[in-house]
Formats: structure tokens, C-alpha cells, sequence
């Protein structure tokens, strides 16, 4: 039993680094298998609850990516606790011959959040129970290391796709005012300046989403602060405008750009829900949209579909995209 115990404690120990080491170092793939898989459901469910008329129910949501946050971390800290608690086998501790399975849980909590040193509780019978302890403290401190290195960046991404929301949206309150606004300009050519930044920003806000694959799950309580709804408008502006209005060399990019946006989502739930919601050809189009597939265009902005199954992933109506219209200056 001794055994099988300290084998089921490493066995623990060694998913849970991996899922840190996926989810935190290892850019381009998505959360960790574990994290991955609470992450995702955690969000689907809370969207299944969601009314997005609803003010109320918009700061509900702004809630689940914090909440989904810290449920991670301290995942992996419990896991960290239950795995040394399988490790220190009773015979591990000298001075007691009856030692439950809560005093190891109360001993390895101790070791990883750094308090064992003051507890007189157990302590280690040999040199080397005293240096798999000191391993046990390290982990601890490691972790915290990494959960306050982690968390900090995030908050920054957060801000900074807020603010392609804000930026996009200060072009116009619906898609076909942006689209009046930038008619003003002669031949669309000022609008060049603001699709360069905006294609910088998002470019951005790709590689953050594929470094931090939490980032999806904080969500705006405000409209023009949100992502989707701001994405999908951009997209169907920029597409709208004629190959003399804006250089392609400009327009190009951009819908290059979201394609590597909208791919980084994917692997945070974005392609199974499209799957489940939307239908095959949509979920095939995103899959498309990151493998460089010679059936897709590379240029082409994603269709409409595609940018609906996103806003509604984000948590938002179509409505919050075009106002009521369908497309610019075409009332339903």
C-alpha cells in the first residue's frame, strides 16, 4: 500500500507540472490538457446561463474568467497538496506510529505553502524524508512564483484587448456608421492610418491569446470594450470598402491578422463550439482559417457566419454588431 500510494503521489505530481508547464511556458497550444478541458466547459456552461440583453447577466460573465482563474491555481496547488500527502507514507514520519491520512494532508499542506518549519505536527524520521520535504517546499514556492508571474500579465492583455474595442468602436457606434464616417475621407484613404494600427494591435492581441489561454474568458461588461462584437464589425467595414477605397496592401494584412486571432480562439474552445452550434462548415473554416490550407483564401476575411459563431462565443448578439442591419446600409 506504501507503494502504490508513493506511486499514485509522483504520478500526480507529474500531471500537474505538466499541465503548469503546458498552460504557463508553452506558447501556441492552448491550455494544458487539464485546464483545457475545465476551462472550456466552465465557459460553455456559463454561456448556456447567459442572456446577453441582459445587463445583469453581462456582469455575471465578467465574473467566470477571474473565478476560472484562480479555480486554476488553486487546482494545482490542491493537487500539489494531495499528491505529497501520497508521497509521505506514514512510515516517512519519525516518533509516530499512528499517522492518518489528514495528518498527512495538514503535513504536505504545510510543506507546500511554506509553514511545516513552525508545526511541531510530524516531523521527517530520516535525512532523505528531510530533503523530499525541502522538494515539497520548493514546489510551493515555485508555484506561487508562477501564479503571481502569470496572473499579472494577464490583467495587461485584458486592458489591451479592451482597447481595440474601444478604438474600433470610437470609428462608430455600428458598423455602417464607421462605414459613413470613413466615406468622408477622400477615396477611404485616411482610413488606411487607422487599419494599420488596429492590424498592430490585434496582431498583439493574437500572440497574447496563444500565450495565455485564460484571456478569452474576461469579458466586458460594455459593449464598445469588447472584442467580438469589434472584430466582427471591423471585419465586415474593411471588407465593404472597394479595391480603389483602401489599398490592399493595408486590407491584406488585416484579414491575415484576424485569421490568426480567431485561430489562437480555436484552441480555446472557439472550433467546438462552433462545431456544436454553427455546424461542420463553419468549424472547417476556422480549422482552415491557422493550417495554412491551400482550399482557403488567405486574404479573404472571414464570412459572416463564422464572425456570428465569435460573437456569440463571446458572449454578445449580432445585434451589438450591426445595430439591426444586416449588412451597411441594408435595414432587416
Amino acid at each position: 500500500m506504501n507503494l502504490l500510494s508513493m506511486t499514485l503521489g509522483v504520478l500526480l505530481l507529474l500531471w500537474t507540472i505538466a499541465d503548469v508547464f503546458s498552460t504557463v511556458f508553452v506558447v501556441d497550444d492552448g491550455a494544458g490538457r487539464q485546464s483545457g478541458v475545465m476551462t472550456t466547459w466552465m465557459w460553455r456552461a456559463a454561456l448556456r446561463l447567459h442572456d446577453p440583453s441582459s445587463a445583469r447577466s453581462h456582469r455575471r460573465l465578467r465574473t467566470v474568467g477571474p473565478l476560472m482563474l484562480l479555480l486554476m491555481l488553486a487546482v494545482w496547488v490542491g493537487q500539489l497538496i494531495l499528491a505529497w500527502a501520497l508521497v509521505f507514507i506514514p512510515s516517512s514520519f519519525g516518533g509516530s506510529t499512528d499517522v492518518s491520512f489528514a495528518d498527512r494532508i495538514s503535513f504536505a499542506g504545510r510543506s507546500v505553502i511554506g509553514r511545516s518549519v513552525n508545526s511541531t505536527l510530524l516531523q521527517a524520521s530520516s535525512g532523505q524524508w528531510e530533503a523530499i520535504h525541502g522538494l515539497a517546499g520548493l514546489s510551493g514556492i515555485t508555484m506561487v512564483s508562477i501564479a503571481l508571474a502569470y496572473v499579472l500579465p494577464i490583467l495587461a492583455a485584458v486592458a489591451h484587448k479592451r482597447a481595440i474595442g474601444v478604438y474600433v468602436d470610437s470609428l462608430g457606434i455600428t458598423a455602417d456608421d464607421a462605414r459613413t464616417l470613413t466615406a468622408s475621407a477622400s477615396n477611404g484613404g485616411k482610413m488606411d492610418l487607422h487599419i494599420l494600427t488596429l492590424a498592430a494591435m490585434i496582431a498583439t492581441a493574437a500572440e497574447r491569446h496563444r500565450a495565455y489561454p485564460v484571456l478569452h474568458y474576461f469579458h466586458s461588461v460594455e459593449r464598445q470594450a469588447a472584442l467580438g462584437p469589434a472584430i466582427a464589425k471591423l471585419s465586415l467595414l474593411v471588407d465593404s470598402f472597394e479595391e480603389d477605397e483602401v489599398d490592399s496592401t493595408v486590407t491584406r494584412p488585416l484579414a491575415r491578422i484576424i485569421h490568426q486571432l480567431l485561430s489562437a480562439l480555436s484552441q480555446m474552445g472557439l472550433e467546438r463550439y462552433a462545431r456544436a452550434s454553427a455546424g461542420d462548415a463553419i468549424a472547417d473554416e476556422l480549422e482552415a482559417l491557422g493550417s495554412g490550407s491551400t482550399g482557403y483564401a488567405d486574404y479573404e476575411f472571414p464570412s459572416v457566419e463564422l464572425l456570428q459563431t465569435f460573437v456569440a462565443y463571446d458572449g454578445w448578439r449580432w445585434d451589438d454588431v450591426t445595430g439591426g442591419q444586416d449588412r451597411f446600409g441594408s435595414t432587416r
